[in-house]
């Protein structure tokens, strides 16, 4: 994005973007390549999100699907559709402040499609749970901190998502999905 709305050192931007360059960082240093499985039954889900559910078998599509019916690779003219004008715009992404916890980023690509979606909940207000983003048969790996991590790359549907929970002093939970 353009140094001048993120990363100056008095933008008001600048936070919510290093927790975003954090978010997309971890899943670099981090590889996973499993793949993910749907639950057996059919949970309740956030009316925000919209998942995949199976006969729990294996499946190469992820089990996030949409968020706040937006999908990695949709036009971004497709954002002022759904969500309205963005806190912040430039040509590389927006930023919308949907609630006092509920923060969205938009990483737009060179084709001007949606390549990246990152959503960070403050102190988990609203946040979906884990279950809610990898269904139930996915395991979260916890740490010794208390926080809560896991990316699955998912090759076939051309994105991975990754789930960040910080430690019960700062339960802070970020959900990313991004365009491989």
């Amino acid at each position: 994005m353009k140094q001048g709305i993120l990363c100056g050192s008095s933008r008001r931007l600048s936070l919510p973007f290093c927790l975003f360059v954090a978010i997309f960082s971890i899943g670099y240093f981090c590889p996973a390549s499993i793949s993910a499985q749907a639950p057996d039954g059919s949970p309740q889900q956030a009316s925000y999100i919209k998942k995949e559910v199976s006969s729990g078998r294996a499946v190469s599509a992820p089990f996030l699907k949409e968020y706040r019916k937006l999908t990695i690779g949709a036009p971004a003219d497709t954002l002022r559709e759904l969500w309205g004008k963005p806190t912040v715009e430039d040509s590389d992404g927006f930023v919308y402040k949907m609630s006092d916890s509920e923060t969205i980023q938009i990483m737009i690509g060179p084709e001007k499609n949606i390549s990246a979606i990152a959503v960070t909940f403050d102190n988990g207000k609203g946040a979906p749970s884990f279950a809610d983003v990898f269904g139930e048969a996915v395991l979260p790996e916890k740490r010794e901190n208390g926080s809560v991590y896991k990316m699955v790359r998912y090759p076939d549907a051309g994105y991975w998502v990754a789930y960040y929970m910080g430690p019960p002093e700062n339960a802070t939970v970020s959900v990313t999905m991004q365009k491989l």
